[in-house]
């Protein structure tokens, strides 16, 4: 996204121009106007910044230890058919999952407390308004990868709600998992540990 505006003193001919890349860069340039120089040439100064990811779920948990692994904002969906899976991979992938801080929509976190023992912050069930929460959590640079076992067979009432989490989330370049397989490779990626 680009974005011109001119400052003050738009007599000489200021110009900054705002690159922003979701989530990490900052790119700018100033320009003076032509006649500043001899040569005629336009003075450029190009400057980029580069922003690292609130953790807005919870706090930094140890700054001393270079060598512990950052905690992760994963967040947790499963449509009713799929409840099953997500609940056995997370069985299989308990103490990894419970190293970092875990958000689900009602039914699925109450699943994963219950069954699991995991401690998941719950938002409302998916139909009554928690698939679009999460969404606003992406949006929000408060999630870090999201594991969404969807069932592509029923029809979900909340179609809507659906097809917007995983559109946000694919806008938002979050890494997300719609089957087993993927939330296998996500989670054991050398990058999710970095």
């Amino acid at each position: 996204m680009t974005k011109k505006l001119k400052t003050a003193n738009n007599a000489v001919g200021t110009i900054f121009d705002f690159n922003c890349f979701l989530h990490s860069t900052l790119t700018f340039r100033i320009q003076g106007s032509p006649g500043q120089q001899a040569t005629g040439a336009r003075q450029c100064v190009t400057a980029q910044l580069t922003f690292a990811r609130p953790q807005l779920l919870s706090p930094a948990t140890d700054g001393d230890s270079m060598n512990a692994q950052r905690r992760r904002n994963i967040a947790l969906v499963a449509h009713d058919h799929k409840k099953d899976d997500l609940i056995e991979w997370a069985r299989i992938n308990k103490d990894t999952l419970a190293q970092h801080d875990l958000v689900a929509t009602g039914t699925t976190g109450k699943l994963l407390g219950e069954q699991v023992g995991l401690n998941v912050r719950c938002l409302r069930s998916g139909p009554l308004g928690g698939d679009q929460q999460l969404g606003a959590l992406i949006c929000e640079d408060q999630v870090d990868m999201l594991v969404f076992f969807w069932d592509p067979l029923e029809p979900q009432p909340h179609d809507p709600d659906v097809r917007a989490l995983l559109r946000i989330a694919v806008v938002y370049d979050t890494p997300t998992a719609c089957n087993r397989a993927t939330a296998d490779y996500l989670i054991s990626s050398p990058l999710f540990a970095a």
